[in-house]
C-alpha cells in the first residue's frame, strides 16, 4: 500500500494524501473582518462589541432574576433604566458587572418616593453606599477610592440633597 491511486487527481503515499493544487480553491469571506489590535479605532469596536455582549448578558441575568422584595414596576424600570445608562453608572461612567449594579430611589420611599421610572437612577455599588453613608471618616475614605472628579462629585451631592 505503498503508492495507492483513489481517483486519477487524488494520491496517498506512504499514508499521506497528496492533493493536486488543482483541487486548492480560494474563497473570501463575506461579512467577516479580520481586527486588529493595534489600530486604535479597531480596538474601539472591538471594545464597544465586547460591551455590547456584556450589557446583553447582564439584562438577561437582571430578567430572569428579578429583586424578590420589590415591585414588578421597581424591577421593570430597573432594565430599563439600566439599558437607558448603557450599562453604565449614572455616576461614574463606569460599565457596570452584574454584582455592582443598585438601583437608588432619588426620593426614599419613606418620603413619599415610589418605584416609578423618573424616581430611580442606575448606580455603582460603592457610589450607592457613599450616597448613603453618615460617618464622615468613611465617606473620606470611600471618596479617595473612587476618586471621583468634580462633575461627578457634584452629581452626587446633587443626589444627595434629594435624600436629606
Amino acid at each position: 500500500m505503498k503508492n495507492m491511486v483513489v481517483s486519477k487527481q487524488l494520491r496517498i503515499v506512504e499514508n499521506t494524501v497528496l492533493i493536486p493544487i488543482g483541487y486548492i480553491q480560494m474563497r473570501i469571506l463575506m461579512n467577516h473582518h479580520q481586527k486588529s489590535i493595534f489600530i486604535k479605532s479597531e480596538r474601539e469596536t472591538l471594545h464597544k462589541h465586547i460591551e455590547d455582549h456584556k450589557i446583553k448578558k447582564t439584562i438577561n441575568y437582571m430578567i430572569d432574576n428579578p429583586i424578590i422584595n420589590k415591585s414588578i414596576e421597581y424591577n421593570d424600570n430597573r432594565i430599563s433604566l439600566y439599558v437607558a445608562q448603557k450599562g453604565k453608572c449614572n455616576i461614574t461612567g463606569k460599565l457596570l458587572e452584574i454584582d455592582e449594579i443598585h438601583c437608588h430611589h432619588k426620593k426614599p420611599k419613606a418620603k413619599g418616593g415610589g418605584d416609578e421610572y423618573k424616581n430611580l437612577v442606575i448606580l455603582h455599588k460603592d457610589v450607592h453606599r457613599l450616597l448613603h453613608l453618615k460617618d464622615e471618616k468613611k465617606i473620606y475614605e470611600l471618596e479617595n477610592d473612587l476618586k471621583l472628579d468634580d462633575s461627578q462629585a457634584k452629581k452626587l451631592l446633587k443626589l444627595k440633597s434629594l435624600i436629606l
